[in-house]
């Protein structure tokens, strides 16, 4: 079973054992969750979400919000597999609390020259 683990922006893992260790770790980061389902489609065994997240850090008491699409696949009442995607971008300045995009775009015209 394929996982993705957007809290940690590391890309995909492997769910089983880890799962709880890494609920573990989000709660240990955000003091709260909150989720609200925008869409939720069916079809046969595929399903796409997508959903606003709202943490709130618990370190320096700062929200994040961002975007969330998912899509499953399933089997016998089982997620086959999962993929989600969000803008990290946008994550990681919120997390830092800075625009990075002129530093970003900056750095990208400089590896154009190049």
């Amino acid at each position: 079973m394929r996982r993705s683990n957007y809290f940690r922006i590391s890309g995909t893992s492997t769910a089983g054992a880890g799962s709880p260790r890494r609920s573990g770790a989000q709660q240990n980061r955000y003091s709260s969750r909150k989720y609200e389902i925008k869409l939720l489609s069916v079809d046969g065994a595929k399903v796409a979400t997508i959903q606003h997240l709202r943490l709130r850090k618990r370190n320096d008491d700062r929200v994040v919000q961002l975007e969330v699409a998912e899509f499953f696949t399933l089997r016998g009442g089982r997620i086959l597999e999962h993929r989600g995607f969000f803008d990290s971008f946008d994550f990681v300045q919120q997390l830092l609390g800075q625009d990075l995009t002129d530093a970003f775009a900056a750095s990208v015209r400089n590896a154009m020259r190049g």
